[in-house]
């Protein structure tokens, strides 16, 4: 395939990718915003604590499986499944049962069935197993759509619910759209796989397969242990209010959308690298696809921290104006999701590396957590979580630079990465200060949004100018 058509494909499945795990965001983040300006602190935080649990039980109950299953053709999966043991592949729905059941046991919050907090965590994990079978066919359409619908079905259950607070009821009517989401894709999975080939995979291969899927899974638990530890931890020991001051502080830093714009790009590049076997190349495509996400990431960045408190103001109301100091703190690992650091590690089959940056950073996170609690209060707990991840960031860029053997500068972009960091950083600060002499907090979030849009635009249109999306350099 040549150059060029190569990052066509990795654009093109990239905002496939992208658009799939958009709408359930959208969703999610319509009705952060709206459950928080109109329920009692209390009532959102019981809510927001119900689904930190299931996205945690779900990720154990999915056992890594959508990680692994991406760096693989649906060819080569198609083999690995013949190849494994019926026992084996009963024990996966066994395996989602055991998780849905373990929080259920845990977390029972009043008025809601049992059952319904069990589907909601086993409809969570056959999704994301299901998602990401689809997504290895590059067939993404039908997946599109049925995220559309849900999304739309998310948002209309909980504006019926909005006046009249029914948790039990909300969460019941969820569930049946989760249900009916996880027919569809498995009638779409049956559809796309019964007319594929399968390969021949011998054993030594068959054996790589396994350490990475239990590599991944590992790291993977990892990962949303860390994401959702701290909010497991102060849900446990807060009162439902103050953890939803810390949750609306904490959660909106992960800047809804773009991890998944950034997920989009790597898994794009992890499928392109499988189905071309060019995982020598995929990090000069990871290199200039994250100048691209640092014309986002950046202006996004600097958008955020300089008009916090006035973002906080108008979409929160004021009784979440304590949020700010946790948000301003939270938002500091931003600039880092310009690059996805694992990637590389993951097409040279070393999770080995991966596991132990994972737990390094969930070790230092923990160890930094009460110090910086006891000096910070709920923002320290904020911050030892960004400090952690620098240090992760650092021990993945090494060894990756000791595999490659290449230098941290031919690896990472840090000249156009510093670039586009001084000239957002200036042209948003100065924005800033003539918006609050000049305009109402509104109009000046406004104004903010439109240089950081601009901005945007602008390194964008540069980016393919120079043709750098499109070519190897």
């Amino acid at each position: 395939m040549v150059q060029g058509t190569l990052y066509k494909s990795v654009a093109k499945n990239a905002a496939y990718i992208f658009f799939i795990k958009l709408f359930p965001a959208l969703a999610a983040v319509v009705i952060l915003v709206l459950y928080s300006r109109y329920l009692p602190p209390e009532a959102y935080g019981q809510y927001q604590r119900f689904w930190v649990g299931v996205l945690l039980f779900g990720t154990f109950a999915y056992a890594g499986l959508p990680a692994v299953i991406i760096t693989y053709t649906p060819s080569v999966l198609h083999a690995a499944i013949r190849r494994l043991k019926k026992p084996l592949i009963f024990l996966l729905p066994l395996w989602i049962v055991l998780w849905s059941l373990l929080f259920i046991g845990s977390q029972h919050p009043a008025g809601v069935q049992p059952w319904v907090s069990g589907a909601l965590v086993a409809t969570y994990a056959i999704y994301m197993i299901g998602e990401a079978l689809l997504m290895t066919t590059r067939r993404m359409n039908g997946l599109l759509a049925v995220n559309i619908l849900y999304g739309a079905w998310f948002i209309g259950v909980h504006f019926h619910y909005l006046r009249r607070f029914d948790l039990g009821a909300l969460l019941f009517w969820i569930g049946v759209g989760s249900v009916l989401r996880v027919l569809i894709v498995i009638i779409l999975i049956n559809t796309r796989f019964r007319a594929l080939p399968s390969d021949v995979i011998d054993d030594e291969h068959f054996g790589r397969a396994k350490r990475l899927w239990w590599h991944l899974g590992v790291y993977d638990l990892l990962q949303t242990l860390f994401r959702y530890l701290d909010k497991f931890i102060l849900g446990a020991l807060l009162s439902a209010k103050m953890f939803a001051v810390y949750f609306n502080g904490s959660q909106p830093a992960e800047v809804p959308f773009l991890p998944y714009l950034i997920g989009a790009v790597s898994g794009s590049v992890m499928i392109q690298a499988a189905a071309e076997k060019q995982s020598d190349q995929a990090f000069r495509m990871l290199n200039s696809t994250s100048k691209l996400l640092a014309g986002i990431v950046f202006p996004l960045f600097f958008l955020l921290f300089f008009y916090r408190s006035e973002i906080f103001d108008i979409l929160l109301t004021a009784k979440y104006a304590s949020s700010v100091n946790v948000f301003a703190i939270a938002l500091l690992v931003l600039p880092l999701r310009a690059y996805n650091y694992t990637t590389q590690l993951q097409l040279l089959h070393r999770g080995d590396l991966i596991i132990k940056g994972a737990l390094i950073d969930l070790v230092l996170a923990l160890a930094f957590m009460y110090p910086l609690y006891q000096v910070l209060g709920v923002a320290g707990v904020a911050f030892s979580f960004v400090a952690s991840t620098y240090l992760q960031v650092g021990y993945y860029v090494w060894h990756t630079t000791r595999l490659l053997q290449l230098p941290v500068a031919r690896l990472l972009p840090l000249w156009s990465w510093l670039q586009v960091f001084l000239i957002t950083g200036v042209t948003m600060f100065l924005t800033h200060q003539l918006s609050q002499k000049l305009l109402s907090p509104v109009a000046g979030v406004a104004t903010g949004c439109l240089a950081a849009a601009l901005l945007i635009l602008i390194f964008a249109l540069r980016k393919l100018r120079r043709r750098r999306f499109t070519s190897l350099e």
